[in-house]
């Protein structure tokens, strides 16, 4: 057997294409899709001839049985091997180096809007909770208001009434003192009757006996 090799997907190539390719690949979006595909074909018409520079990730082999060395010699001149400087390898590497930069940027600025849309949610959710307890605070006040309000006059209407149950005791005492004068007046009443009753009984008697001659 008679070989042919030759080198396939530069690495400084193919980290410029992972970097952007990954990207939009993480964005999953089917305008990030498209322009994936459109991306695919600006390197393979602008970037294969480089490809087969070293160093490279991959390679081909091409095999043919002797008598057929002619045929190693045509792939040959259609993929000849391309051969590259230290300074170009450098300058892509520099290039990859500019994307990850300016990726990182990106994902940076995305991170920092994505905080801030969560500080601000944060803020008006502690805004709205902050209204909420001013809200809890004014009812609060109005309850505490209305049940000191409904408390004094609890005590004021307990106060009257305490001065009304005074003054019926008084009145009460001043009667029950009334019934005890009427009473004993009665009782006088009723023994001066006696005394009465008794003097004319007495003379009535006299009477009979000076009349009957006694």
């Amino acid at each position: 057997w008679q070989t042919l090799s030759f080198p396939a997907a530069n690495i400084h190539n193919w980290l410029l294409m992972m970097i952007a390719k990954h990207y939009l690949i993480s964005m999953r979006d089917e305008r990030a899709s498209a322009f994936e595909r459109t991306l695919d074909r600006f390197y393979n018409l602008s970037f294969s001839e480089s490809d087969r520079a070293e160093p490279a990730y991959r390679g081909v082999i091409v095999a043919v049985r002797p008598g057929l060395e002619g045929a190693l010699e045509t792939v040959q001149a259609h993929y000849p091997q391309v051969a590259t400087s230290d300074a170009a390898n450098a300058a892509r590497l520099q290039l990859a180096q500019v994307l990850m930069k300016m990726l990182d940027l990106k994902v940076a600025n995305h991170e920092d809007r994505l905080l801030r849309e969560q500080m601000e949610r944060r803020d008006k959710h502690i805004a709205g909770m902050e209204t909420q307890i001013a809200i809890q605070d004014i009812e609060l006040d109005r309850k505490e208001t209305a049940l000191r309000q409904s408390t004094e006059e609890a005590k004021a209407r307990e106060e009257e009434l305490n001065a009304k149950w005074a003054k019926q005791d008084e009145y009460l005492a001043r009667l029950e003192e009334d019934v005890r004068g009427k009473d004993e007046h009665i009782l006088y009443l009723e023994k001066l009757l006696q005394r009465i009753e008794s003097g004319r009984v007495l003379r009535l008697t006299r009477t009979l006996s000076r009349l009957l001659g006694r």
